[in-house]
């Protein structure tokens, strides 16, 4: 186990969704029930992931802004506006989800890829971006985690696939395991999220450290990948295959 990882794992099976995300959920079964959004958006497993972000943002200081990044048919943007926790809410992605659902008109939209360059106008105190870095061809990923830095005046959380099933499927081109995350995020306490006895996802989760909180930055530079989006070319190999199945208890390797 790496030394940045926390070592435990948290199982969703029976986590409450609470209020906001519940509210949420009903409304995507009626937009379902009616035709417009798919089923896909309806997984439970993924509401009981956002409650599990949701949750340690509660426990926060209220009245922070929060970006989420990569905000899909929009399900855990809705729910952070529908809560009133935060000062101010933004979505961020690369074009409109064809089930994006606004709820409320507690939020605010931005189109652009992360992986292009950003504007100090979009710095948040919290930025959140979950399931959206494993959809990056590797030529980009650094590029995409540095905005993310820059993008988080206080906090980031990330969350990814853990040791998926290889090969991966056609639209993942990032694989993620302990060594991987830990060379990615060194300052990051890392955590596991399972559903029934498989591990789903790694939870990142940086804290900028006071000193750094009010200091001016630059935005970083793009380099090469500027132009370069994720369903552009990459041959980068994913690694061999790995076990994800654990017991009710920390996480062995």
């Amino acid at each position: 186990m790496t030394a940045n990882a926390d070592n435990s794992v948290l199982f969703l099976d029976t986590l409450n969704l609470g209020p906001d995300l519940t509210w949420v959920l009903k409304r995507m079964k009626s937009a379902h029930e009616r035709g417009e959004v798919g089923e896909n958006v309806l997984r439970v497993e993924d509401f009981r992931r956002w409650a599990r972000v949701l949750n340690l943002l509660f426990a926060d200081t209220p009245g922070q802004s929060l970006l989420d990044v990569g905000i899909g048919a929009g399900q855990f943007v809705n729910a952070a506006a529908h809560s009133g926790h935060f000062s101010k809410v933004t979505g961020l992605d690369r074009e409109k989800h064809s089930s994006f659902k606004a709820l409320t008109a507690r939020f605010g939209y931005v189109q652009k890829s992360l992986i292009m360059p950003q504007q100090p106008k979009m710095r948040h105190d919290i930025v959140t971006c979950m399931e959206c870095l494993e959809h990056i061809k590797t030529m980009a990923l650094q590029t995409a985690i540095d905005n993310l830095r820059y993008l988080a005046r206080k906090r980031l959380i990330i969350t990814v696939p853990f040791r998926e099933p290889l090969p991966l499927s056609t639209y993942h081109f990032q694989h993620f395991d302990e060594e991987r995350l830990a060379a990615l995020f060194p300052d990051a306490r890392i955590s596991y999220l399972a559903c029934g006895r498989r591990l789903q996802w790694a939870l990142v989760d940086i804290h900028v450290p006071l000193v750094e909180q009010s200091r001016e930055v630059s935005p970083p530079l793009a380099g090469a990948v500027i132009g370069v989006e994720p369903d552009d070319e990459d041959e980068s190999a994913a690694p061999a295959a790995s076990d994800q199945t654990v017991t009710r208890q920390t996480l062995r390797t």
